[in-house]
């Protein structure tokens, strides 16, 4: 694994080079090489990328620079209003937000020329796939003990957003274990909704947030768009 801290120099290649250039044009590049992880923070006037030991540190590098050039589009965390009933709202915001990103910027990452398992930063793919696991185990364990196929839910939902974008290493990925005990209607619906939003030109998050969250039975929540 190489280890940081990292120069921008190290980390510019041909595969980012035009992306460094179209991101550099708008906003000055910063580097915080003291960071626990890759991270991006996108102001008015920067984006500070943190850094840290990777074994792909140039496709990590493109990651972070593929997620400011959507702010610099206009894709900006939204105002949430309403949600009473769900636990942690702004949470669900914050992982709607970065899995739509993940979502809306991959297929540009593969044409730079990196690959599926670059995607993450190493400690974010093992993380990702601790936390997928325990959640469908737990549908697993639901699925076996009421006999019926899963409805839905965020509980359904949630998972299967993250396991739709491709960086999922089990040996049965999660996408198939939640085909196999969910109600197909409903991922299907979800299916539908992440394509539109892939392939449209559209950079604001707030309709399919809502969405996801009306297919998810979730009503009484909006999301606002802010400058």
């Amino acid at each position: 694994m190489n280890t940081a801290p990292y120069s921008l120099e190290e980390l510019i290649e041909k595969n980012n080079e035009e992306l460094y250039k179209y991101v550099s044009e708008k906003k000055k590049i910063l580097l915080n090489t003291n960071a626990k992880g890759w991270s991006e923070e996108t102001t008015d006037g920067c984006v500070i990328i943190g850094c840290s030991p990777t074994d792909h540190p140039q496709a990590s590098f493109a990651h972070e620079l593929l997620h400011a050039k959507l702010k610099i589009m206009g894709m900006k965390d939204p105002l949430i209003l309403g949600g009473e009933g769900l636990k942690y709202p702004q949470q669900l915001e914050r992982y709607l937000y970065n899995q739509l990103a993940h979502h809306k910027m991959h297929k540009e990452f593969i044409s730079m020329g990196y690959m599926d398992v670059e995607f993450l930063h190493d400690d974010d793919t093992e993380e990702n796939a601790r936390q997928l696991e325990r959640d469908i185990a737990e549908l697993e364990k639901k699925y076996l003990a009421e006999k019926n196929m899963l409805q839905g839910g965020l509980q359904v939902g949630i998972p299967y957003l993250a396991s739709t974008c491709p960086h999922d290493k089990s040996d049965k990925p999660i996408i198939m274990r939640l085909r196999d005990i969910s109600e197909s209607k409903i991922l299907k619906e979800i299916d539908k909704l992440l394509e539109e939003w892939r392939e449209s030109g559209e950079y604001s998050p707030c309709h399919t947030m809502k969405r996801f969250c009306e297919i998810c039975g979730v009503y009484d929540i909006e999301f606002l768009p802010t400058k």
